[in-house]
């Protein structure tokens, strides 16, 4: 069934799923780095990728979204050449962190990874107000990271006096012990 947000767009189960694209292997020289080294890539069935990066002239094969990221580990970014790339992709999905909680990707509090998402939320809807801009997904939905982002969620609301504006939600579903 199709997924439907708050402004009753009918989403595809294909744009539900998406998929990682590692740039490189450090032990294999070949590795294949761009969509366009698997000419049946579409056959899975996902409509989006990321690399983890943010970028002016995505590969999109067949359609398939490019999902940019800006990364919340070392803030903040340089803003004039992200917006190369949000002027160049209008109505792009912009994820602001990767796994923000943990020490091994953004290493963010509640209240910096609140603060960091009310300013590149606000810096890119004023750039492109098409944008969709997703919340940082936790490395699982776990008791302790959902607590989390409740925390980032209430820290939000307390310091903008609004609920925290996200057109995308996401999450991913790890493995791991807490």
């Amino acid at each position: 069934l199709p997924l439907v947000t708050r402004s009753l767009q009918a989403i595809s189960t294909a744009s539900r799923f998406g998929v990682g694209l590692a740039g490189g292997h450090p032990d294999i020289a070949s590795f294949p780095s761009t969509l366009a080294a698997f000419p049946d890539i579409t056959s899975l069935g996902f409509g989006w990728y990321s690399n983890w990066s943010a970028a002016v002239t995505p590969e999109q094969p067949d359609g398939v979204e490019f999902v940019q990221l800006i990364n919340t580990r070392s803030w903040p970014p340089n803003w004039s050449t992200l917006d190369l790339a949000i002027q160049a992709n209008p109505g792009a999905t912009w994820i602001i962190g990767n796994e923000p909680e943990i020490a091994s990707q953004g290493s963010n509090t509640p209240a910096e990874y609140a603060n960091i998402y009310h300013e590149a939320y606000t810096h890119i809807k004023a750039v492109d107000p098409s944008a969709r801009v997703a919340i940082g997904g936790v490395v699982m939905p776990s008791p302790l990271r959902l607590a989390w982002l409740d925390e980032v969620l209430a820290h939000y609301a307390s310091a903008y006096g609004a609920p925290m504006p996200v057109d995308v939600w996401n999450t991913h579903v790890q493995i791991l012990p807490e």
